[in-house]
């Protein structure tokens, strides 16, 4: 809807709550509700309909407001006839990177799965022969018979490996697990440095003013 007008402060004051004791200041307990419906705050401040309507008819001495504890401060400024809203401004600083605490525990890698296949070489000690037929047998000295053309056989000549190489590198089927066992991090604290309170800021012109009834006191003649 645009920018606040006078027009759209709504005032409501009750007979009860208007005072006019002779030689006295004027005294009335108004509230105003503005805001909503897309209004947005307008320069220099939420301006205020005419003085007749807080119960005075020459001039407003002081007006104070209640304030809400909604977040803003509301001040009133008797030179613009407004209400003008202010905001705490953002607390900025640095957190620091040291901070107490370890966490208790250890991780444990757990392997799943199994290893690939692969082979083992076959070492030919002293005494054990191979004849003709690549046939593995025992010397005379064995209680083992010597072995037939049919029994377990080694490829190639008599030498001291048969059957293949290990790789040195092998990888196992599965996957490696980290666990962690034992307590959360302890509790512990950081430091915000350069965080001291910023200024007030004054709302912006052309933000958006939610709905919202302030509560005066105003004081006049």
């Amino acid at each position: 809807m645009g920018a606040i007008t006078a027009q759209d402060v709504a005032v409501t004051l009750l007979a009860a709550d208007n005072y006019n004791p002779p030689g006295q200041p004027n005294v009335s307990f108004p509230s105003i509700t503005f805001g909503g419906e897309g209004m947005t705050y307008p320069a220099l401040g939420v301006p205020l309909p005419s003085i007749g309507k807080f119960g005075m008819k020459k001039e407003i001495k002081r007006l104070y407001i209640q304030q809400p504890a909604d977040g803003y401060v509301y001040v009133y400024d008797p030179t613009n006839y407004t209400i003008r809203i202010f905001q705490g401004s953002a607390v900025t600083g640095t957190i620091s990177a040291n901070s107490a605490g370890t966490p208790a525990g250890n991780v444990t890698a757990n392997f799943t799965g199994n290893a690939a296949n692969h082979a083992h070489d076959l070492l030919v000690k002293g005494g054990l022969t191979i004849d003709a037929n690549d046939a593995i047998g025992l010397d005379a000295n064995s209680q083992f018979g010597k072995a037939s053309a049919n029994d377990i056989t080694v490829p190639g000549a008599n030498a001291a490996t048969k059957g293949g190489v290990l790789a040195a590198n092998v990888t196992p089927e599965g996957t490696v697990t980290a666990d962690f066992v034992g307590a959360a991090l302890a509790n512990h604290s950081h430091t915000l440095s350069g965080g001291a309170a910023g200024a007030l800021s004054e709302l912006g012109t052309g933000a958006a003013v939610a709905a919202r009834t302030l509560l005066l006191e105003v004081r006049g003649q």
